[in-house]
């Protein structure tokens, strides 16, 4: 009797179960709603150009060339242009703070929307 029990089991009870936790997931997938552009976005997209000054960290270990802004902040850039990586020229910059893991840990991490040089010097 005892077998048979089990027999039952695990030929009716756990398809079933996996049937179940399967649809459960698909339904969650279909019936999610595509999340509007959340004002954070917006706000990014409309922030105005900082002025920035690069600064070439290279002599510290895992970094490269930071931005400094004019309030003291230091800006680590996931990547710069190749033509912005001059130590002391200023820039216009537009980015948006990420989360990630930084080795050189010199300054918040960024991504780069968009940079330009200034025209003060």
């Amino acid at each position: 009797m005892k077998r048979l029990v089990e027999i039952f089991f695990y030929v009716a009870c756990l398809p079933a179960i996996a049937l179940c936790v399967t649809m459960q997931g698909c339904c969650n997938k279909a019936t999610r709603a595509v999340p509007a552009t959340s004002q954070a976005d917006t706000m990014r997209i409309l922030k105005p150009l900082a002025v920035a000054v690069v600064v070439d960290s290279r002599q510290l270990d895992g970094c490269t060339f930071l931005l400094r802004l004019n309030d003291g902040t230091v800006l680590e850039p996931d990547r710069l242009p190749e033509k912005f990586r001059h130590g002391g020229r200023k820039v216009l910059i537009r980015y948006h703070v990420v989360k990630r893991m930084s080795i050189c840990m010199a300054g918040r991490p960024v991504v780069i929307d968009h940079i330009e040089f200034s025209e003060v010097r």
